[in-house]
């Protein structure tokens, strides 16, 4: 049976996944950093309706519940007015959830990848 044994920095050394030519540092250890995704066409779609809303002026924040999990969200949305008989009527369009907590310790940088 193999047994682990230490290797510098309270790491552990399995020998059936190093080759005798492994040296224990610090770079060999760390998790690969995963390059970003594309962003889907459906994604630029939206960010240029939330740019064109913007310029309209026509961009709100507002509160509500995601269903997935009931928590409170802030909501960006674009503002759709909707002409009728009567009084026009303001439909908020979900475009964006802003972060939740601090997005520079959530995420990873993306000009890092």
């Amino acid at each position: 049976m193999l047994m682990p044994q230490e290797c510098g920095s309270g790491l552990l050394r399995l020998p059936f996944l190093w080759t005798e030519r492994s040296t224990c540092n610090r770079k060999e250890h760390m998790p690969q950093t995963l390059k970003p995704p594309k962003l889907h066409k459906g994604y630029k779609d939206n960010f240029q309706t939330l740019l064109k809303a913007a310029d309209n002026d026509d961009l709100c924040l507002i509160s509500a519940i995601r269903k997935s999990d009931r928590k409170p969200v802030a909501l960006v949305c674009a503002m759709n007015i909707e002409q009728g008989d009567g009084e026009p009527m303001f439909c908020p369009v979900p475009l964006a959830v802003l972060c939740e907590g601090n997005p520079f310790e959530d995420f990873e940088d993306p000009t890092q990848a």
